[in-house]
């Protein structure tokens, strides 16, 4: 009876110190890496992630001496049958804070007999606006479990933490030093990388041509309908507290003089500033003008287009219309659809001067 109890009390004790065991093993070796080609131990000259099963995406990152990545290369890879071993290629250069500076595409398209032919697109970073620059982000964005790792502790192959039965995750590291096929490899890599950037440096764009573009690319309520909205109600407004009570300038001046000082500050000042594009200049002179004549409608209306006089005038009639318009479909069935409706209100008022006697009509 005692053997039997030591025997019971021997099992329960073994699950649980395993139990225990594999809890810590997993908690221990769960790891979050920041990036994909992050390493403990070592100095490594290249890191390359194969295909997962069906996958068909090679990413290789390449480090300098200094232990900086400076560049990445992504390649779609076709089938194995295929004489074509790789679609497209994408070269990533960073600089020392891993922002990209620039991208160069190479395409591999089947041509006439079956020749493999190439076409290379590049894209600078420094040329480029904020909204439009591409960015690389890391394809791991799940944590790894190591499941075999090198001679210096780094992981090889590992358990996502989306698929747990079996090794989906590996990665190659090779290191200055070791490989020297490698090294090789590598420095072809960055010198290809290095010659990129230099492109995108010599067509970077000056400190002024980004500011410039960048507000271009940041139109928005205030730049394209507030700001032409004040400066043209600004202009009027003024137009016409200066000459208003003046016997001698005409509502044809007062309407003139800033017509011809929205034009000056638009094309001379706001627009170049922008800059703006062919549409936003429509768009500025729209509702410029639009305002403006609104509000020079509303302010002029008292006063008298033949004397001048200002709030002398009697309003002796007021008509307000209704137009309604339909946009009707009738088809061969003889049923009718109303495709569109619309309703207009038209407000006039027909004032005469107390001075002179003249009459004129307003209109909203």
């Amino acid at each position: 009876m005692k053997l039997l109890l030591s025997v019971i009390v021997l099992l329960v004790m073994s699950v649980i110190a395993a139990n225990a065991t594999n809890a810590s093993e997993e908690k221990k070796e769960f790891l979050h890496p920041e990036y994909e080609w992050v390493v403990s131990e070592g100095k490594p000259c290249m890191v390359v992630f194969e295909p997962k099963k069906n996958a068909r995406i090679r990413k290789t990152y390449c480090f300098n001496k200094e232990g900086v990545l400076a560049a990445l290369l992504r390649e779609e890879l076709d089938s194995p049958a295929s004489t074509r071993p790789i679609i497209a290629r994408w070269l990533y250069a960073f600089d020392k804070y891993y922002n990209v500076v620039g991208i160069k595409k190479t395409s591999y398209r089947y041509g006439d007999g079956g020749k493999v032919e190439s076409g290379e697109a590049l894209h600078n970073n420094l040329a480029t606006l904020r909204s439009e620059q591409i960015k690389y982000r890391d394809g791991i964005l799940v944590s790894v479990s190591p499941a075999k790792e090198d001679g210096k502790g780094n992981w090889l192959i590992g358990y996502s933490s989306k698929n747990k039965s079996e090794p989906d995750i590996s990665r190659k590291i090779y290191y200055y030093g070791d490989d020297r096929a490698m090294e090789a490899k590598t420095n072809e890599i960055l010198a290809e990388a290095d010659s990129l950037v230099q492109y995108c440096k010599s067509e970077a764009w000056s400190l002024d041509e980004r500011i410039s573009n960048e507000r271009k690319s940041s139109h928005g309520l205030w730049w394209n309908v507030l700001l032409p909205a004040l400066i043209s109600a600004l202009l009027c407004y003024v137009s016409f507290r200066v000459f208003y009570r003046n016997r001698k300038v005409s509502n044809t001046v007062i309407m003139l003089v800033p017509a011809i000082a929205i034009y000056a500050v638009g094309n001379y000042f706001i627009i170049p500033m922008g800059p703006y594009g062919a549409l936003w200049t429509f768009l500025y002179w729209v509702i410029s003008f639009i305002v403006g004549a609104y509000l020079l409608n509303t302010l002029l209306a008292v006063r008298c287009p033949r004397c001048a006089s200002y709030n002398n005038a009697t309003r002796i009639a007021s008509e307000h219309r209704v137009r309604k318009r339909k946009e009707v479909a009738t088809y061969e069935d003889g049923h009718k659809e109303v495709l569109s409706s619309s309703t207009e209100h038209t407000y006039t008022d027909t004032y005469m001067c107390d001075e002179c006697g003249c009459t004129w009509r307003h209109i909203l």
